[in-house]
Formats: structure tokens, C-alpha cells, sequence
């Protein structure tokens, strides 16, 4: 374990206010005609984080850690710290960790330190803003897409999402492969004159290099759908399935997009890139399974039996998909606790999540009405995605956050049309209450 670094409030608090006049210049160079209105969120998502910056750690002292809701915080403050000590001294800092399989946020910890000191409030600050900043693409993506109402529960629920915020302003990779993953989203989807600029291109491909960086194990899929969207877009074939639906053949259109889907993951699988994902599936698997076999914790609990080993366990799916979704569970007792404060910290803020769910499901029927290529992209993308991480990270809950922006976006559109539907909501509602009860004690069995 790495040793952790000094803080420095009073920088912090300097690198904040660069950040809030960053972000107030950036809105400004967005060509949107909600401006003022994103300036205003911006403001606020980007005020609440940096006070929860502040907030979380000194609670994770106060109850007797040390600051780190997580190893892997921690370990990325001080890794960052090791890299920059090196790197003043004249030294190849970056050599120190090219050993991870993704060594991105280790080397970006490095090059901050380097040029404001070893200081984890700072570094969270600079994730508070990534995450300020994705709520604003979030609420562009659904405002183009779909209407200024719905864009604006979007913005409202990425801005304020209590576990949103929370994880947002740890020292964690996440929020930075969240923002890059939404970034591409927008520069792709967003775009209602069909066209794709050298700018756009360029953008994307960088963006999928850091993507690469930050976590090579979610890259490649990703790739993948960016390439399957792009042959849909732009030879013509989303057109013909859109005549093909038309005519009322949609079984053969989503057959057709699966093989198309598949053929384009065979080729990445064959390429370098390939080769070095499924080495880190590989380890992952293992490593998940050891994780999930040796944890002892409620966040685990029951869940750690619907682990999917083999063809055989197929029949876990729908439960250990579910179990994925609603996890963590409130872990009140553990709220004073030095050693789990952080695990409690995430359980109570999932709470909102949880109570979301039935307009995330009602959602995502609502948003069937996108184009074949938007659908693929804002709808079976993250399910199929989820299914991935309920089956290879079963017991890492934190994952799910890198969907929440695609689960946001469902549930913004179903909270926008919500006095349409207010029956399916109640029942959604009702069996959901009765899912929870019945998860919550299943999650507490086997600590």
C-alpha cells in the first residue's frame, strides 16, 4: 500500500475558483441557446461538489480514517504523489506505474502533483468539475434528442444525483471515464445534421485514446459501438432498417443489427487491442471471483451466490442484473465506522437511485422513438453493457455509476411524460417496494 499525501485547503480552494471561471468560459464557447441556463447549473453542480469535497473527507477523519473512502483513492493519491516527486527530480516518473493495465489516472495524479504539489482535495476538485461539466452534455444530448423539458430533469438529476456527487468528488477514475464516455456521446448522437467534422473526428479518437488509458477493459466494447454506429449512419443501412421496420420487419432489422454488432467485436478481438483486453478479462475474472468468494461485507452479502461461472449459472441473469442495479443497500450501522464509513457513505446516497428506478425502467420503453443508430447507441448499448458488468464485476458496485448517465436519461424522459403514465408508475413502484424488502435480506445473509 502506498503511503498518502499532505492536503492543502487553502489551494484547493484557488484551484476551485480557476475551475468555476474554466467552466463559465467553456459554456460560453458551447454553442447552445440554453447558455444562461447551463451557466446556472454549471454554478450550482459545480458548488455542491467542491463543498462535498470538503465535507466527505474531513467525515471520513472525523470517524477515524484517514480521508479515502476507498483503497484505490488512496492508492491513486499516492501513486500520483510517488510520480511527481520523480518527475521534479529529472526522473521517468511515469515508468513507476506503465506496469498497470491502466495506468491513465495514475499518470494524470502524476502531472497535476507536479505542478501544484501532492494535495487529494485539489485532485477532487478537478473530478467535481469533470462531473459539473457532463451534466451540462447530458442535459445538450437530451434537449437535442428529445425536448427542453425533459433535457432539464436530465441536467437536474446528473447535477444532484446524491451518488453522483459522491463518488464524483473522490479521487477515483470513474468520473473522468464517465465524462470522456459522455463527451462522445454528444459529439456523435447530438449531432442533427448527419455530418461529422474533422473536428468531431479528431475529438472522438482522442477521446477514445484516454478512454483506452483510463480503462482498457471498457474501452474496447465502446469502440465497438462507436464503430457500429458510424457504418449505420453513414452507409446507408440505418435508412434501409428504417424502411425495413416501416414495412413491419423489426424481428429482422434487430437480428441484423446483432450480426452487424458481433461482426465488428470478431475484428476488434483480432486486433492488438483485442488481444490486450481479453488478457485483462482474463484477470479480472479471476480476481472478481476471489474478491467476491473472500468479501465479507453487506454491500455483498447474498449476491456473492449469483455469480455466473459458467453456461450452466445463465439462469442468475436476471438476478444478478437486478442485484447489480439496486446495490449497494443502506448500511446505516456502518456510517461511524473507520473501516467501512466510505461503502456506508455510497449505500445511503444510492437511496435517490433506488427510488429512480421505476422511471429508469418506464424510460427506457419511452425512448424507443430514436433513430436505429441513437437507439443502438442511448439504449442497448448500456443494457447490453450492464448485463457485462453484472456477469464480470459482481460485488464492484461502484461500476454501475459509468451507465448513470444513460439511466439518467431514461428517467428524464419518463419523468417528463410522468402524468401520462401514472398507473404503470404505481405499479412500478409497488413491486419494486417488495423487490427492495425482499433484496435487502437477501443481501444481509452470508456476511
Amino acid at each position: 500500500m502506498y503511503l498518502s499525501t499532505q492536503v492543502s485547503p487553502i489551494q484547493s480552494v484557488l484551484i476551485a475558483l480557476f475551475f468555476l471561471i474554466l467552466g463559465f468560459f467553456l459554456i460560453l464557447l458551447l454553442k447552445s441557446p440554453d447558455r444562461k441556463y447551463l451557466l446556472g447549473l454549471f454554478f450550482s453542480a459545480f458548488l455542491v461538489r467542491v463543498i462535498c469535497v470538503y465535507i466527505v473527507y474531513y467525515y471520513l477523519i472525523a470517524v477515524g480514517g484517514d480521508g479515502y473512502a476507498f483503497t484505490d483513492d488512496r492508492n491513486y493519491d499516492a501513486a500520483g504523489s510517488q510520480i511527481a516527486s520523480a518527475l521534479r527530480a529529472g526522473k521517468d516518473g511515469y515508468d513507476l506505474h506503465s506496469w498497470q493495465q491502466n495506468p491513465g489516472y495514475f499518470y494524470f495524479n502524476g502531472w497535476l502533483y507536479s505542478l501544484i504539489g501532492s494535495d487529494t482535495l485539489s485532485a477532487r476538485i478537478v473530478n467535481g468539475f469533470l462531473s459539473s461539466i457532463t451534466a451540462l452534455f447530458v442535459f445538450e444530448i437530451v434537449r437535442l434528442l428529445f425536448d427542453f423539458r425533459a433535457a432539464r430533469i436530465a441536467g437536474l438529476l446528473s447535477a444532484f444525483m446524491p451518488s453522483i456527487v459522491y463518488l464524483s468528488v473522490l479521487q477515483f477514475k470513474d468520473t473522468a471515464l464517465i465524462f470522456v464516455m459522455v463527451y462522445t456521446v454528444y459529439l456523435l448522437v447530438a449531432k442533427k445534421d448527419q455530418k461529422l467534422n474533422i473536428r468531431s473526428v479528431f475529438s472522438v479518437i482522442c477521446a477514445l485514446f484516454v478512454m483506452w488509458y483510463l480503462r482498457k477493459d471498457f474501452t474496447l466494447p465502446y469502440i465497438g459501438i462507436i464503430m457500429l454506429w458510424l457504418i449505420l449512419r453513414y452507409t446507408g443501412i440505418e435508412n434501409w432498417l428504417e424502411r425495413m421496420h416501416k414495412s413491419g420487419l423489426s424481428a429482422f432489422s434487430g437480428i441484423f443489427i446483432l450480426m452487424l454488432g458481433g461482426g465488428v467485436l470478431i475484428g476488434l478481438a483480432n486486433t492488438g487491442a483485442g488481444h490486450v483486453f481479453f488478457e485483462r478479462f482474463d484477470k479480472i475474472t479471476v480476481s472478481n471471483k476471489e474478491f467476491v468468494e473472500k468479501a465479507n461485507t453487506t454491500q455483498i452479502g447474498f449476491s456473492r451466490y449469483l455469480r455466473i461461472n459458467s453456461i450452466s449459472d445463465i439462469y442468475k441473469l436476471p438476478f444478478s442484473v437486478g442485484f447489480t442495479t439496486i446495490l449497494p443497500l443502506p448500511a446505516w450501522g456502518w456510517l461511524t465506522s473507520a473501516e467501512h464509513a466510505g461503502m456506508a457513505l455510497y449505500s445511503v446516497t444510492n437511496l435517490a437511485f433506488i427510488f429512480l428506478l421505476p422511471f429508469v425502467l418506464l424510460g427506457f420503453f419511452l425512448t424507443k422513438g430514436l433513430t436505429f443508430t441513437n437507439t443502438v447507441m442511448l439504449r442497448w448499448f448500456p443494457l447490453l453493457l450492464m448485463i457485462g458488468i453484472s456477469v464480470v464485476y459482481m460485488g464492484v458496485l461502484r461500476y454501475k455509476e459509468q451507465l448513470m448517465a444513460f439511466f439518467i436519461i431514461w428517467a428524464a424522459v419518463a419523468l417528463s411524460q410522468r402524468e401520462k403514465h401514472k398507473l404503470i408508475i404505481g405499479i412500478f413502484y409497488f413491486f419494486g417496494a417488495i423487490s427492495v424488502i425482499v433484496a435487502t435480506v437477501f443481501a444481509s445473509m452470508g456476511r
